[in-house]
């Protein structure tokens, strides 16, 4: 926070400049359009601990969990959670999900488990007739979970062309099925 120019968001206030603010463990700040959460280094006997003991809430009203945590829930803007395998990207998806006031339902796709060609049809949907073997119209994922948060595992593993449209529906808020022309 120190020399901050355009400022630094703590603790939901908004600060420029002045004396350093000591954060724990699950604060969260905010500078320009990035948020950070603080995460406690965990003990080496800890390490193999699951994802989901070391997310553990233990007060699950929205208070209980990390301020960011509950902006996030309460805004409508699509989110990308990184991390290694098992340290809760699911678990956190499944939180902010909940804790949002999305009807739809919480739908999960492992990416990595299904080919290229099934993936594309799995994630957009398709026509009647627009690949051999299409012979009804089919709604992806994506349509589907209109109101809802889609949760895909291992994104990273699609290929660059899935990927693409997957931005462009992202950013939109608009799926175009295989073999359409209107989205």
């Amino acid at each position: 926070d120190l020399g901050s120019t355009n400022g630094t968001r703590v603790a939901g206030a908004l600060r420029k400049g002045g004396a350093p603010i000591a954060l724990a463990a699950a604060d969260s700040f905010h500078i320009g359009p990035f948020s950070f959460v603080l995460v406690a280094r965990t003990r080496g006997d800890e390490r193999s601990r699951s994802g989901r003991d070391v997310l553990r809430v233990l007060d699950p009203t929205p208070t209980g969990v990390p301020g960011l945590v509950r902006e996030l829930a309460a805004s409508d803007v699509s989110v990308l959670i990184l991390g290694e395998t098992g340290v809760g990207k699911e678990v956190l998806a499944e939180t902010l999900h909940t804790l949002s006031a999305r009807a739809g339902a919480f739908t999960r796709l492992n990416c990595a488990a299904l080919s290229e060609s099934l993936l594309e049809s799995e994630l957009f949907g398709h026509e009647k007739g627009a690949f051999t073997g299409a012979a009804t119209r089919k709604v992806g994922l994506l349509e589907a979970a209109d109101g809802g948060t889609v949760f895909l595992d291992e994104v990273g593993e699609l290929p660059p062309s899935i990927q693409a449209k997957l931005l462009r529906a992202v950013e939109h808020r608009e799926v175009l099925r295989i073999g359409s022309t209107r989205p």
